[in-house]
């Protein structure tokens, strides 16, 4: 019988030193449009990347699987603020250096492969919608601080 975790952990390293590969897609999408109708995600293996930045699009390990979602901030000792396009909450805990398998380079839907490109828009989308509640929050006056905005 073959150990779920090892075999998990097996998959995560060949992530990690993969130089491209598709990854197949599971479950509900947080990054929103154009994403919703990916089957696969093309990635760059971790050890491949010089480095990871504001705006790149990674696959890190998060609680309960493997989570695809935009680096928004890096904090000091490698550690990134990461959220999905389409949500409004930054993920909790920050995802550290050890953690990401690798980097979202294109999306494949309906067999054709679709180039990332300039992610920028997307970032300054997912900022906006995440100031709204900021926002929100502030004329609602509950005392919150910038770290209560990220998720449970």
């Amino acid at each position: 019988m073959v150990d779920s975790a090892a075999t998990h952990e097996a998959f995560a390293e060949m992530i990690r030193v993969a130089e491209c590969e598709r990854v197949p897609l599971g479950g509900r999408t947080s990054m929103g449009a154009p994403y919703s109708e990916a089957t696969h995600l093309i990635v760059r293996g971790i050890h491949h990347c010089e480095r990871i930045r504001v705006g790149d699009f990674v696959l890190f390990e998060g609680g309960g699987g493997w989570v695809a979602h935009r680096i928004i901030w890096v904090l000091p000792g490698s550690r990134y603020v990461t959220k999905g396009d389409a949500n409004l909450a930054f993920d909790r805990p920050y995802p550290s250096r050890d953690r990401l398998l690798c980097k979202v380079v294109g999306y494949v839907t309906n067999d054709l492969d679709h180039d990332l490109g300039q992610a920028w828009p997307h970032v300054l989308k997912g900022l906006w919608l995440w100031g709204v509640r900021a926002f929100q929050i502030h004329v609602l006056r509950k005392n919150i601080r910038v770290e209560d905005l990220a998720g449970p």
